[in-house]
């Protein structure tokens, strides 16, 4: 029930007496288009709805330098690879990374290309980008692995990291920043996924 009217501020009223709205009646509930209430809204769960159209990238990625990893040694008999041994490409990706000159930051992307070797004893050698440690939590609908095919690279990661935690930034602000600073355009869930990745990577 509503206390009667005084003169003190609302901001001293108990927030957990709030239940009405002021004539001793509870709040309606959200009304939809037809004049009803609208019982779908609070139980719709948050997120993009399951096969609605996704968006992409719309800032080509342009890369510098490219980088060959390539299997040196047979995991099988241990035969070193010479240079005459026939190498096929079996994948690539580009990682951003972020290079501290003597007053400038400025971020670069790397291609990173994957390649894999047949030795004579019949055992195919394929070079894979590695892995970290994976995170399990439960009702997590995808659970966390760091690997080194990742779009942004460690030193981007822990700057976008350390204006999360250490300057409080929120992930919009951290946009703008890396957008008007580093002419760097990334999506909040990647912001989201390089904060978790640090604090994966730092866990002792």
């Amino acid at each position: 029930m509503c206390s009667e009217p005084t003169s003190r501020p609302p901001s001293s009223d108990d927030p957990y007496r709030r239940d009405d709205c002021g004539d001793g009646k509870p709040p309606a509930a959200p009304m939809g288009k037809a004049g009803k209430p609208d019982e779908n809204k609070a139980a719709r769960p948050a997120g993009k709805r399951p096969g609605s159209k996704g968006f992409w990238r719309s800032q080509p990625i342009v890369a510098s330098a490219e980088v060959p990893h390539a299997p040196h040694a047979c995991a099988a008999c241990g035969a070193d690879f010479g240079p005459d041994l026939t190498r096929r490409r079996v994948g690539a990706h580009v990682s951003l990374e972020l290079s501290r000159g003597l007053m400038c930051l400025q971020v670069t992307a790397t291609k990173h290309l994957y390649f894999a070797v047949l030795c004579p004893c019949g055992r195919d050698n394929v070079e894979c980008p590695g892995v970290g440690p994976r995170s399990e939590i439960e009702g997590r609908r995808r659970n966390l692995q760091l690997s080194e095919r990742c779009l942004v690279g460690p030193m981007p990661a822990t700057f976008i990291a350390a204006l999360s935690l250490r300057f409080r930034l929120s992930r919009r602000k951290i946009q703008e920043l890396l957008l008007d600073w580093l002419g760097l355009e990334l999506g909040a869930a990647t912001l989201h996924r390089c904060v978790h990745e640090f604090g994966l990577a730092s866990q002792p």
